[in-house]
C-alpha cells in the first residue's frame, strides 16, 4: 500500500497565496510560526507515521514548486515520493487526477486531497477498518471530527451593472470557462434575436439556437440540437422560459450553464429549479446552478417595467416565506437552514428598505441581487422553502382557478406575501410589505389585478391543496371560508383600497 495525494489544482479562491504556489504547498498554521508548514507536510508526515513508504503526488498546476521540494520531502520525511503529471489540472476535475494516478492504485491507496488538513487518526481509522472483503473504505466526519464548512453550489462569475454583456466574452475566456469560444447560445425569438446581432462579432465560435417557449418538450428538443456540437458551455439569453430550457437542456447534456437574463421578473435566474409546461401541466426539474451569470443593467431597462415590478413581488414574498418556514420548524419540527433562511429574508428585507426607484441603477444592482441570493439559498437548501409559502400557495391557487385571468407570478406573490404576513399576526409587517408595493406601483389587493373579493377568498381556502404537505400560516389556522373573508376584510381596510 501506497499513499496517493491530489495535489493538482488551481485553489483559486486563495489567491493571491497560490498565484506562484499549488495549493497544497501553501503555509497554514500561524504566522509567526518558526518553520512554514504545508498541507502537504501535514498528509506526508501522516503518512510516514502510519509506515508508508511510498507515496505518489499528482501534480499539476504550479508543478515546478512541488518538483523543486521532491528531494527535500524525501529527505524530511523518509519517503520516496513519484511526481505524477496532470495535464489538464487547469480544466478538468478529480476523477480525471484519478485516471492519471490509476497506476498507482493497483496495489491499494490511501488517498488525501492536497487541500484537506487533517489529524492522522484519520490514516490510523481506515487501516483499522481494513478486512472483511472491503474494496474502499471512506473517513466520514462523526462526533469526534466536526465538518468545519460546507460546500454549496454558486457561480463563480456575478457581473451586475450597466455594460456587462460588453465583457462577455473575455471573462468566460478568463475564467476558463470557455478559452475556445465554442458556446451554445440558446435565444428567444425577440429581443434575444437583437442581442444575438449585438453579441455574435465578440462571439465568432458560437452556435446559436431560437427557442421558441417554456415547454418540456422543447428544451428535451433544444438539448438534443446541441447534442452534436462540441461545445465548452451552455448560454441562456433572455427571459424566464428561455432561461428555464437552457437550464434544462444543459443539465441533460452535461455541460455548464451560463445564464443573461434579459428582465428581473423572478428569482428562478439562480435557482437550481427548471419550470417548465409539461402534457399534465406545469412541472419543477432539479438542475444544477449556473456557473456564471450576466446581468446587463441596459438591458434590463429595455425590458418593459413590469418585469421589474414582478421581481420585487417576488423578492419581497421571501419575508413571508421564511416566517412559513419558521412556523413550521417551531410547530413541526420541520428543519430549517438558517444560512438559506438568513440569504432569503435579507435578500428580500434589502430589496424592501432601498430607498431607490425602477429604474435606478442602485436599486436594480440590490434587485438583482436579491433574486441571485434567492436562488442560492434555495440550492443550500435543497428545496424552495426560502422562498416558496403562503404566497406562493396563493399564487398557485390563482393560476389553476382563473388560468385565463392570472397577474404576473410577483404581482400574486407579492400580495399574496402582504396577507399572509397579516395572517400570522404581524400587522406592522404586513404594512411594512403594502408600502414597499405601492412604492413601486405593485398591487395590494385582489381587485388591483382583477379579481373580486370573493375570487381572492376562493383562492386562499384552495391554496394549501397546490401544495400538499407544506405547512404555511394558511395550514396552521386551517380558516373557513368565512374566516378568511373576514381575515381579507381587515387586511384591506388596513392596507386600503386603491382610488
Amino acid at each position: 500500500m501506497i499513499g496517493l495525494v491530489l495535489a493538482a489544482g488551481a485553489g483559486r479562491r486563495l489567491r493571491p497565496y497560490t498565484d506562484t504556489l499549488p495549493k497544497a504547498l501553501v503555509p497554514v498554521g500561524a504566522q509567526d510560526a518558526p518553520e512554514a508548514v504545508s498541507v502537504l507536510d501535514l498528509t506526508l508526515g501522516n503518512f510516514a507515521e502510519i509506515g508508508l513508504t511510498e507515496v505518489a503526488v499528482i501534480v499539476g498546476y504550479r508543478k515546478e514548486a512541488v518538483y523543486a521540494r521532491r528531494a527535500e520531502f524525501e529527505e524530511k520525511y523518509g519517503l520516496k515520493l513519484t511526481l505524477i503529471d496532470n495535464d489538464k489540472a487547469e480544466e478538468w476535475n478529480n476523477a480525471y487526477s484519478l485516471w492519471c494516478g490509476r497506476d498507482a492504485l493497483k496495489d491499494g491507496v490511501i488517498l488525501a486531497n492536497g487541500d484537506t488538513v487533517h489529524p492522522v487518526s484519520v490514516e490510523k481509522t481506515l487501516l483499522a477498518a481494513r478486512g472483511d472483503g472491503k474494496k474502499i473504505i471512506l473517513a466520514l466526519a462523526g462526533d469526534r471530527m466536526p465538518v468545519l464548512t460546507r460546500l454549496f453550489p454558486s457561480p463563480i462569475v456575478m457581473d451586475i451593472r450597466a455594460g456587462a454583456l460588453d465583457d462577455l466574452a473575455g471573462v468566460l475566456a478568463d475564467q476558463r470557462i470557455s478559452d475556445s469560444g465554442r458556446l451554445a447560445v440558446a435565444v428567444s425569438r425577440g429581443y434575444g434575436a437583437q442581442l444575438r446581432e449585438r453579441l455574435a462579432p465578440s462571439l465568432p465560435a458560437a452556435t446559436w439556437f431560437e427557442v421558441g417557449g417554456g415547454t418540456l418538450d422543447e428544451a428535451v428538443d433544444l438539448a438534443d440540437r446541441m447534442k452534436s456540437g462540441d461545445f465548452d458551455a451552455v448560454v441562456g439569453i433572455g427571459g424566464g422560459k428561455i432561461i428555464d430550457c437552457a437550464k434544462y437542456s444543459a443539465a441533460r447534456i452535461g455541460l455548464p450553464l451560463v445564464v443573461v437574463p434579459t428582465n428581473l421578473s423572478h428569482d428562478g435566474i439562480c435557482s437550481p429549479v427548471s419550470n417548465l409546461d409539461n402534457d399534465a401541466g406545469r412541472g419543477s426539474y432539479g438542475v444544477p446552478a449556473p456557473i456564471a451569470l450576466f446581468i446587463d443593467l441596459d438591458v434590463i431597462r429595455e425590458a418593459p417595467l413590469r418585469f421589474v415590478r414582478s421581481g420585487i413581488g417576488d423578492a419581497l414574498s421571501n419575508i413571508s416565506a421564511v416566517a412559513d418556514w419558521e412556523l413550521d420548524h417551531r410547530v413541526n419540527g420541520e428543519k430549517i437552514d438558517g444560512l438559506a433562511a438568513a440569504m432569503a429574508r435579507q435578500a428580500g428585507e434589502a430589496v424592501l428598505r432601498h430607498p431607490g426607484g425602477c429604474g435606478d441603477d442602485g436599486f436594480l444592482t440590490v434587485l438583482s441581487e436579491g433574486l441571485v441570493l434567492t436562488g442560492i439559498a434555495m440550492s443550500i437548501a435543497g428545496h424552495t422553502r426560502p422562498s416558496s409559502g403562503a404566497c406562493h400557495e396563493i399564487s398557485h391557487a390563482l393560476d389553476l382557478l382563473y388560468p385565463r385571468r392570472a397577474a404576473a407570478h410577483g404581482e400574486q406573490v407579492g400580495l399574496g406575501a402582504a396577507f399572509a404576513t397579516y395572517l400570522r399576526g404581524d400587522h406592522d409587517g404586513s404594512r411594512l410589505i403594502v408600502e414597499g408595493l405601492r412604492r413601486h406601483g405593485l398591487p395590494v389587493v385582489a381587485e388591483e389585478i382583477g379579481f373580486s373579493d370573493e375570487e381572492f377568498v376562493r383562492a386562499v381556502a384552495f391554496a394549501p391543496e397546490t401544495r400538499p404537505g407544506r405547512y404555511t400560516i394558511l395550514e396552521h389556522l386551517g380558516l373557513s371560508a368565512e374566516g378568511i373573508t373576514e381575515a381579507y376584510a381587515g387586511y384591506v381596510a388596513a392596507a386600503g383600497r386603491p382610488v
